[in-house]
Order: structure tokens, then sequence, then C-alpha cells
């Protein structure tokens, strides 16, 4: 695929029950697309512009990390997922944000 050639970071979330807080496994990809769109349409009291955001990675992005769908995600260190409650950020995090701190506030300048 042509065009896939931007840094996208995954921030696969877990739920550590011992500490009772989220925890965040970043796996730093190269190989994708971000493309950013406003679509508008016709609401009850008006329109409403909605911001989209679709992100492509290939499927042979160099990762360091091996996609797993998300029943079979058990190894955050060797693997990576896309699910619910996952962050996916423009660019390259500089590291993982720590136990508990949320994804939006350790992203900040980065496009989430």
């Amino acid at each position: 695929m042509t065009g896939l050639d931007e840094w996208v970071t995954v921030l696969n979330r877990r739920y550590d029950s011992d500490a009772g807080v989220d925890v965040y496994h970043a796996a730093v990809i190269r190989g994708a697309s971000w493309q950013t769109a406003v679509a508008g349409g016709p609401e009850e009291k008006g329109v409403a512009a909605k911001n989209q955001v679709r992100v492509r990675i290939a499927g042979d992005a160099r990762c360091g990390k091996r996609y797993v769908a998300a029943k079979d995600w058990n190894d955050p260190m060797a693997q990576y997922t896309l699910q619910m409650g996952d962050v996916l950020v423009r660019g390259v995090l500089p590291e993982e944000p720590a136990a508990g701190r949320s994804p939006g506030d350790f992203a900040g300048g980065y496009e989430c």
C-alpha cells in the first residue's frame, strides 16, 4: 500500500486489579497512515460537525511486536492489539504512561 509512511503509537490498556488502575503498554509502529476529516450532518437542533480519524496500519508494518487479536493478547512486551479503550497517538511517544496516568494527560501536543 502507498502512503503508509507515518509513525503511530498504540497504547494498549490493561486493568491492573492489584493496583486498581489502568496500565498502558505502548507499541510504536512505522508503516501507517493517519487521515482526518470533518463531517457534518443534520441533528435535532441543527447541524453538527464531527471529527473523523482513519488510521491504517500495514500488515507488514515495522513494530518489534506482533499483532494479535484482542482475545489472544497476553504478552504486552511481545504483542500488540487494537480494542476498545486503547489509544492511538500520531507520532512516537517518548515513553509509556505511568500506571494510573491518563494517556490524554501524557500525550499533550500529539493527535490522539
